[in-house]
């Protein structure tokens, strides 16, 4: 029967094993380079990526602003819900937490 390496590998990583040791205790017979290599692929780096983004976001915020181009600054008050689309071709822009006041702009319902 084969066994996946990789879920292997990363069993014994979160059985409290490091790396080394799992190549100097020989549990997986592989180049050190190799397993290192091998766990980078297979470890979920989404929580470093989103702190990442969010360390990122003033800056990210700004280039927005200083955009010219329409397209990027509807995108960006989407992200934020700031601008929600609705049914129909028309926006509503949501100001307030609340959404006590809503602008609809396009189509009557």
């Amino acid at each position: 029967m084969a066994i996946d390496i990789g879920a292997y590998a990363l069993s014994l990583i979160r059985q409290g094993h490091t790396p080394e040791s799992i190549i100097y205790q020989g549990l997986i017979r592989i180049s050190l380079l190799d397993l290192t290599r091998l766990l980078r692929e297979l470890t979920d780096t989404r929580p470093r990526a989103k702190a990442a983004l969010a360390g990122a976001a003033l800056d990210m915020a700004h280039s927005v602003i200083e955009s010219n181009d329409p397209k990027v600054h509807l995108a960006a008050l989407k992200g934020l819900r700031v601008i929600d689309e609705t049914e129909g071709s028309g926006l509503t822009i949501i100001i307030g937490a609340g959404s006590a006041v809503q602008v609809n702009i396009g189509e009557a319902k």
